[in-house]
C-alpha cells in the first residue's frame, strides 16, 4: 500500500482514494463532461478531452437529467474495469 507523502504538496487524494500527482490531476481536470438536450429533448453527455475533441458520448438519450448524470458517474467509476481485447 502506498503511503501518503504528507510533506510533499505535489500529491493529493482523489475521491476514489487513488493517489494522483498534481500533474496527473491537471490532465484529468482538463477533460470535461458536457450535458445537453438533443433534438428529441432528451439529455445526453459528451466527454471532451483537453484539446476539446470528443472522446466519448452517452450513446443514448435520457428523459431525466438525473439519469444522464448517473450514467456519467458510471463512466467515471469504471477506471477499475478490465480492458479486454478481442
Amino acid at each position: 500500500m502506498t503511503s501518503i507523502p504528507h510533506s510533499d504538496p505535489s500529491w493529493r487524494y482523489s475521491k476514489r482514494y487513488r493517489l494522483y500527482s498534481l500533474s496527473e490531476l491537471k490532465e484529468i481536470s482538463d477533460m470535461s463532461y458536457v450535458l445537453y438536450r438533443d433534438a428529441n429533448n432528451q439529455w445526453r453527455w459528451t466527454l471532451l478531452a483537453a484539446n476539446n475533441r470528443k472522446i466519448a458520448n452517452s450513446g443514448e438519450g435520457y428523459w431525466n437529467k438525473a439519469d444522464c448524470e448517473s450514467a456519467i458517474n458510471l463512466v467515471k467509476g469504471s477506471n477499475v474495469a478490465p480492458v479486454l481485447e478481442r
